[in-house]
């Protein structure tokens, strides 16, 4: 079977994004779906019809049209139990669905049980799935943002490092796919106490996330970013604090970099 084949029909998991981005959802979708029901008496036909009939290339609008689709057709006890499902699917595609219905705001859960929920996919194996979780997840971070920051100042001290990645990757003022943060752009020091616990971080994947939300807040907020930088300096920064500091600090000019750190 060739490898796309297995990949729309659920039967792996993609392993480079090119892959992730070329699955067939709503073929994959049939035939999660049919399978999951299959020892059922349910009519999976609306569901089908949903995703045929609104189908787009997109692959976000694709996740998000999947979560919605559940959402509006399963039962809330159908619903815990499918998102228990995709948790353990072995595409991440799927597992992506799961995210994409615990951040759908039709989803009627509090904002707490949403970050409950997430964590699995947060800390996830695959690449892809953690980053639809934050992705699936960023319109409620932004809708709650101080309650965010204060949660995810919890999982900035986890031992995970996909944890810690996901508390800063996720309120990036700017983001990737995603709509900006205005209030971060504005204010990057809101998030300040994430940022002071993490600046030492010993992971790559984590350094890259804060040096690359600093290199965000800096495009709005760069006297900020540089204070900031300055401050981790003169404290003595380790290795993995000077690269942060290095790639925070890439789309500020040098002279600006200079008058900074003669202030």
């Amino acid at each position: 079977m060739k490898r796309y084949q297995a990949l729309n029909q659920g039967l792996i998991q993609s392993k480079v994004l090119n892959e992730c981005l070329k699955v067939d959802q709503k073929q994959l979708f049939s035939v999660v779906i049919n399978q999951y029901f299959s020892n059922t008496n349910k009519n999976t036909d609306a569901l089908l019809e949903q995703i045929n009939n609104n189908s787009k290339p997109s692959i976000t609008y694709m996740m998000k049209l999947i979560s919605t689709t559940l959402i509006e057709h399963l039962s809330e006890q159908e619903l815990k139990k499918i998102l228990t499902y995709f948790n353990h699917h072995v595409s991440d595609t799927v597992r992506g669905w799961g995210c994409f219905v615990i951040g759908n705001s039709k989803y009627q859960i509090s904002f707490e049980e949403r970050l409950r929920l997430i964590m699995p996919f947060a800390k996830d194996e695959h690449f892809g799935v953690r980053e639809w979780a934050w992705l699936a997840l960023r319109e409620q971070l932004e809708a709650n943002l101080i309650q965010s920051i204060t949660i995810l100042e919890k999982w900035a001290k986890s031992s995970n490092p996909y944890v810690r990645r996901f508390a800063i990757e996720s309120i990036r003022p700017r983001g990737v796919w995603s709509s900006h943060i205005k209030a971060l752009k504005e204010k990057p020091e809101l998030a300040l106490a994430i940022l002071e616990i993490l600046h030492n971080d010993p992971e790559k994947y984590v350094q890259d996330s804060i040096s690359n939300w600093l290199n965000d807040a800096s495009k709005s907020q760069p006297d900020w970013v540089i204070t900031l930088c300055n401050k981790w300096t003169h404290q003595n920064p380790s290795l993995y604090t000077r690269r942060i500091i290095k790639r925070a600090l890439r789309s500020i000019k040098p002279t600006k970099i200079s008058k900074g750190n003669s202030k």
